[in-house]
C-alpha cells in the first residue's frame, strides 16, 4: 500500500478553484502561417481584489481632487487678479488723458488774452477809462415804478 494514496491532496488558497473566461482572439497573420489560434484566459477576480480596487479607486480619486482643487483655486484667483489689472489699466488711461488735457489748460491759462477774457467775465473787471453796463432783466423783487429823488439812497 502507498502511503498517500487514501488521503486527499491538500487545498491550498491558490489552488481554489476560481472562473475563468477564455476568449478566441481575432487571428494575427504571422500566426496564421502557423496555424496557431490564439486564446485569452482571463480569471474573474476575487471578491476581496475588487474590493481592493476599489478602495485604491477611491482614494486615487480622494488625492486627485486634493491635488486639483488649490489649483482650481488659484485659476479663480489669477482670473479675478487679471481682471482688477484690466480695470485698473483702463483707469490709468483715463486718468492720463484728464492729465494732459489739464496741462495743456495750464499752459493755455499763461496766455495774457486768456487771462483778460476771463477775468472781464468771471471777475466782471474792466480796463481804466471803460465802464461796466450790467444787464438786468427785472423780477417781482425789483419794483417797476419808484420815483427817486436826488440825493436818496435805494435799498
Amino acid at each position: 500500500m502507498n502511503q498517500g494514496a487514501g488521503r486527499e491532496p491538500a487545498k491550498s488558497r491558490r489552488s481554489s478553484e476560481k472562473p475563468v473566461f477564455l476568449t478566441v482572439l481575432p487571428p494575427n497573420p504571422d500566426a496564421a502561417k502557423d496555424g496557431l489560434i490564439q486564446v485569452e484566459v482571463r480569471r474573474q477576480p476575487s471578491l476581496g481584489k475588487r474590493r481592493s480596487q476599489r478602495r485604491f479607486a477611491i482614494c486615487l480619486a480622494a488625492v486627485m481632487m486634493l491635488m486639483v482643487l488649490p489649483m482650481i483655486r488659484d485659476g479663480l484667483a489669477y482670473y479675478h487678479l487679471n481682471q482688477q489689472y484690466q480695470a485698473l489699466q483702463a483707469e490709468r488711461d483715463r486718468l492720463m488723458s484728464v492729465q494732459e488735457g489739464l496741462k495743456q489748460e495750464l499752459v493755455s491759462l499763461d496766455d495774457p488774452v486768456i487771462i483778460e477774457r476771463m477775468a472781464r467775465e468771471n471777475l466782471g473787471l474792466v480796463k481804466p477809462g471803460e465802464s461796466k453796463v450790467v444787464q438786468s432783466i427785472p423780477t417781482e423783487d425789483i419794483p417797476q415804478k419808484e420815483s427817486i429823488t436826488a440825493g436818496e439812497a435805494v435799498h
